[in-house]
């Protein structure tokens, strides 16, 4: 079991941050010796789901998984939760999303993570902005300096309650408990372009919206929404046709399959 614990880490190591086709194998491998070596483990089982899921879009194998670690542990908070998002966003099982949800909450009532979750579930799935906030705030009063969570009451507070002024401190927050972290960096970018839509001195908010984007774009060169923002904020708002091409270009190679969606994107190019 020891070693298995082992061979489940070091696979989901291989699994973590932009790996690329062999560290993909590499972790299958792993994961499946892991497996073999102890079924019953329910950390690796878990993990090997999420990976199934989001790295090998294979989402037939990922839910044979979860369940199979829901059966091994029907009370794990986490995995329920991520079984949770998994039939809500593949299968389009809400009601059965919902109850999983609500399994992991009573399993652990003080898991900030499954909190954040359900929050995120009733925000984007269910619609229901005062229940999402309940739970979005439970979270924030467990984990406080959580950056993923934080970062996630940020964004629920900027774009459901239109309320940029509280979004805008839990995203400094947010970048205060972890400064390396690309996708806050790049929402609150987004959030300070809003706010110089209101007017008055915004040379300081642009200023630190420049910084932020290129931070996201330098610390998740894959991700390519940061890098289409931070195209159109050089394109309309400093000017700079160049670097702004070059910046799209780098969207549209990372998510080549989007090019039309990205056409949306497109920063102005400067007329000859």
């Amino acid at each position: 079991p020891h070693h298995a614990t082992n061979l489940g880490n070091y696979a989901f190591f291989l699994s973590e941050g932009d790996c690329g086709e062999q560290e993909i194998e590499e972790a299958e491998k792993y994961f499946r010796q892991a497996v073999s070596e102890d079924p019953a483990n329910v950390r690796n089982l878990g993990r090997y789901a999420v990976f199934l899921e989001h790295v090998c879009n294979d989402a037939n194998a990922a839910e044979e998984y979860y369940k199979l670690t829901t059966d091994v542990d029907p009370t794990n908070a986490l995995v329920l939760a991520n079984y949770a998002a998994f039939v809500a966003s593949s299968r389009n099982d809400i009601a059965t999303a919902k109850d999983l949800l609500r399994r992991g909450v009573e399993a652990e009532p003080n898991n900030a993570i499954v909190l954040s979750m359900q929050a995120d579930f009733y925000e984007n799935v269910l619609g229901d902005m005062d229940q999402a906030e309940a739970m979005y705030q439970r979270a924030v009063a467990l984990a406080p300096t959580s950056p993923d969570i934080l970062g996630g009451y940020a964004g629920f507070l900027a774009s459901a309650r239109q309320d940029l002024d509280t979004a805008e401190e839990y995203y400094c927050r947010a970048i205060e408990a972890d400064r390396l972290h690309a996708d806050n960096l790049g929402a609150y970018a987004v959030l300070l372009m809003a706010l110089c839509r209101r007017g008055g001195d915004v040379g300081p908010l642009i200023e630190r919206a420049d910084d932020c984007f290129r931070s996201a774009v330098e610390l998740a060169p894959e991700n390519a929404s940061h890098s289409a923002n931070y195209a159109v904020f050089l394109g309309y708002v400093r000017c700079d046709y160049a670097a702004a091409e070059e910046t799209f270009q780098r969207a549209l190679a990372a998510e080549p399959d989007q090019g039309e969606w990205w056409l949306n994107y497109a920063p102005p190019r400067e007329l000859r």
